[in-house]
C-alpha cells in the first residue's frame, strides 16, 4: 500500500512539473569558464529555475584582464514570458556609456533567438582595478507557472593597470567556438568589401573624368570668389555626388496641369504677396520669383536662381537661436509690376559670420530640399541671399528667406501648449489634430509623386501660420535649435534617431517607407504633446530594440483608432507599412467617425 502511494505521488508529481512546461538556464559557456576560472565546464547561476550556488575555488575575486564577458541563457517553455532588466555599475557608481556596453537591450524579453549576451568593457583612461557590477533580474511571468522574480548580482574585477589597447570589438576579442566557420566568413566579407569598393571608385572615377561639368563649375566661381569659395563649392559637390535622394528630382512639369485641378495638392497664388510667376528658369522679373519648373540638383545654381541683394532685407527681431544659427523677422522689399513697392514679411535661416564652411554647406543642401515646389502644407525657401566674400574669407553667410509663419514652430506650440502657457491661444483637440494630420499627409503626398524623400518629418520641422494651417518645410538648422532631437552614434553625423525606420537607422536606407515611419512617430508627437519619443532608452540602444520589436506605446490620451493607425506606420517590414495614400484615407476615415460622433 505504501508502494502504490509513493507511485502515486510521483505521477502526480510528473504532471503538475509538465503542466509549468518552463525550464530556465542562465550559465557561463565552457569556453567563458576556462578563460576565466581554468575549468571545463558550464558553471550555472540559474538551473532550471532555480538560483545556483557557484564554486569556482575562490576564484571569483580574480583580476581579468579581458575586454569581455559572455553569458548564455536557455529557454525551453512554449511561450514567452521571462522578462530581464539589467542594471551596470563601475566602481559603485552608474555606468559609462562609453566604458561599459551590453550587446543586448537592458531590458526586454528572453529570447531564443538570442541565446547569448556580451558585457564589453573599455579601460581607456580608467587605472588600477575597476569593480564591475552586472545586476541582472529575470521575472516569470508563463501561464500556468507561479510568478517570481530571481535577481543576481554579478561581480568582475578588471585589471587596467597593463596598457591594453581593447576594444568594442566582436570580432578581435571574441571567438565562437561552436561556429568554426565565423573567421572565414569574416574574411571573405571583408575582401567582398574592398572588391566593391575598389569597383565603385574605379565606377565614380569614369564618371567624373567623363563629365567635367563640377570641376568647370568650380573654376567659375574661383574667378570670382577666391579659393575659400571653391572649396565651399567642391563641398557641396561632393555631398550631392553620394546623396542617391537628391539626385531623384524629377520634372515637375509634366504635373503641372494635372495639380491645377486638385485644389486639396496645389497653390493659387494670384495676390500682390506670392512674389511667384510662371516664368522658367533663368527669368528675372522684378518683384517676381521664378517658378523652378526642373528640379534642378545643385543647391548654388538653386540659390542663384532665387537671390535677392541683401539690401531688400531689413531684419526684425530674433526668433529662435542656437550654438551656430539664428533665425529672424524680416522685411522683404520688392517693386511688384501691378502693385508698385511693397513689403512682406518673412523668416530667415542663416548662420553666425564665425561658423565654418562646412556648416554653411549643410544649411544649404537641407534649406534647398524644397525649393521651387507649391503647395498649401509646404514652406520652402522662396529667396537667398549668396554668402559674401572679402578675398579669401567669407565675411556675410548665405540668407534663406521663408514666407513668415504665426504663431510658429510647432513643436514648440506643442510644448508650450502642455504647460498652459496663458499667451498660447491654439488648442489641440483630437478633432484639430486630425485636421493638422491630414494637412501633413497632403503635403507629404505631394512630395512622394515627385519622388523627394523628407527624412526629417517631424514636429519641428512644421509651422502654424495665422489661420492654423499647418506647413511642413526643410530640416535646414533643425539640428542646431534642436540639439535634444538628434544625435551621433560613433559615424560623425547627426541624425534624428529616434524619428527613423529600421532600415534607415541601421542600413541608411531612405524610401517613401521610411517617410511613413516618421509620420506615424509625429503623429505620437501630436498626441503627447511633442514629449520625447523613447525617452527611457539610450540612442545607442535603439538599432536593438527597434530590431528586437520595441516601439512607442499607446498614450492614455490616444484613441484606439489613432493608435492603430500610427502603429501600422511601424512595421519592421517596410513592404507591410500602409503607403501615404493609405494613411490619408484611414485619417479621414476616422475624421468621419469623430464628426459623426459630435
Amino acid at each position: 500500500m505504501l508502494i502504490k502511494s509513493c507511485h502515486l505521488k510521483i505521477f502526480l508529481l510528473l504532471i503538475f512539473t509538465e503542466s509549468f512546461s518552463c525550464y530556465f538556464d542562465f550559465y557561463l559557456p565552457e569556453e567563458e569558464s576556462m578563460k576565466l576560472y581554468e575549468l571545463k565546464k558550464k558553471i550555472y547561476y540559474i538551473k532550471e529555475n532555480k538560483q545556483c550556488e557557484i564554486d569556482v575555488n575562490n576564484n571569483s575575486q580574480r583580476y581579468f584582464n579581458h575586454s569581455y564577458f559572455v553569458f548564455n541563457w536557455d529557454q525551453r517553455n512554449k511561450e514567452k514570458g521571462i522578462f530581464y532588466r539589467i542594471n551596470l555599475t563601475m566602481n559603485q557608481t552608474k555606468s559609462n556609456n562609453n566604458l561599459l556596453r551590453l550587446s543586448i537591450p537592458k531590458f526586454g524579453i528572453v529570447s531564443d533567438h538570442v541565446p547569448k549576451f556580451i558585457l564589453y568593457f573599455d579601460c581607456k583612461s580608467q587605472k588600477g582595478i575597476i569593480e564591475i557590477s552586472l545586476l541582472i533580474s529575470f521575472k516569470f511571468e508563463v501561464s500556468n507557472y507561479p510568478e517570481k522574480t530571481l535577481t543576481l548580482k554579478i561581480l568582475r574585477y578588471r585589471n587596467c593597470s597593463r596598457n591594453n589597447q581593447n576594444q568594442f570589438s566582436f570580432l578581435q576579442d571574441y571567438e565562437d567556438t561552436n561556429s568554426p566557420t565565423l573567421l572565414g566568413i569574416i574574411i571573405c566579407g571583408l575582401i567582398l568589401i574592398i572588391v566593391i569598393g575598389s569597383m565603385v571608385t574605379v565606377f565614380i572615377r569614369r564618371i567624373l573624368l567623363s563629365r567635367n561639368i563640377n570641376n568647370k563649375f568650380i573654376s567659375q566661381q574661383t574667378e570670382v570668389h577666391g579659393s575659400k569659395k571653391t572649396l565651399f563649392n567642391s563641398m557641396i559637390s561632393q555631398s550631392l555626388k553620394y546623396d542617391s535622394d537628391l539626385t531623384k528630382y524629377l520634372s515637375s512639369t509634366a504635373k503641372d496641369e494635372e495639380d491645377k485641378k486638385n485644389e486639396d495638392e496645389t497653390v493659387h497664388d494670384n495676390d500682390a504677396e506670392s512674389f511667384v510667376t510662371s516664368s522658367s528658369v533663368g527669368t528675372h522679373q522684378t518683384g517676381t520669383t521664378p517658378i523652378i519648373k526642373r528640379r534642378i540638383q545643385d543647391p548654388l545654381q538653386i540659390l542663384n536662381e532665387i537671390q535677392i541683394p541683401r539690401s531688400k532685407i531689413i531684419l526684425k527681431q530674433l526668433l529662435l537661436e542656437g550654438t551656430f544659427c539664428q533665425m529672424y523677422e524680416a522685411i522683404m522689399c520688392q517693386n511688384h509690376q501691378r502693385y508698385g513697392r511693397i513689403q512682406k514679411k518673412v523668416m530667415i535661416k542663416t548662420i553666425s559670420d564665425t561658423s565654418s564652411i562646412s556648416q554653411a554647406a549643410v544649411l544649404i543642401k537641407d534649406g534647398t530640399l524644397l525649393a521651387g515646389l507649391k503647395h498649401h502644407n509646404l514652406n520652402p525657401v522662396i529667396k537667398a541671399c549668396t554668402a559674401s566674400y572679402h578675398g579669401n574669407e567669407m565675411v556675410q553667410p548665405p540668407w534663406l528667406i521663408y514666407s513668415y509663419t504665426e504663431p510658429g514652430n510647432l513643436k514648440l506650440i506643442l510644448q508650450r501648449n502642455a504647460y498652459q502657457e496663458e499667451h498660447i491661444a491654439v488648442t489641440f483637440s483630437t478633432p484639430h489634430l486630425i485636421v493638422l494630420a491630414i494637412q501633413l499627409v497632403k503635403a507629404i503626398k505631394y512630395l512622394h509623386e515627385r519622388n523627394i524623400i523628407h527624412k526629417d518629418i517631424a514636429t519641428r520641422n512644421c509651422f502654424l501660420n495665422e489661420s492654423e494651417k499647418v506647413l511642413l518645410c526643410d530640416s535646414a538648422l533643425s539640428r542646431d535649435t534642436f540639439p535634444e532631437d538628434y544625435q551621433c552614434l560613433g559615424d560623425n553625423e547627426n541624425r534624428p534617431v529616434k524619428w527613423l525606420s529600421v532600415e534607415a537607422l541601421i542600413q541608411r536606407r531612405y524610401s517613401h517607407s521610411s517617410d511613413v515611419w516618421a509620420f506615424g512617430v509625429l503623429l505620437w508627437e501630436l498626441v503627447t504633446k511633442a514629449e520625447l519619443p523613447y525617452s527611457e532608452i539610450d540612442p545607442f540602444e535603439m538599432p536593438t530594440c527597434l530590431r528586437s520589436g520595441y516601439r512607442l506605446g499607446q498614450p492614455s490620451n490616444c484613441p484606439d483608432n489613432l493608435w492603430t493607425i500610427m502603429h501600422s506606420c511601424w512595421n519592421a517590414d517596410s513592404s507591410k507599412r500602409p503607403t501615404i495614400i493609405e494613411v490619408m484615407r484611414k485619417l479621414k476615415s476616422f475624421q468621419t467617425i469623430l464628426t459623426d460622433f459630435v
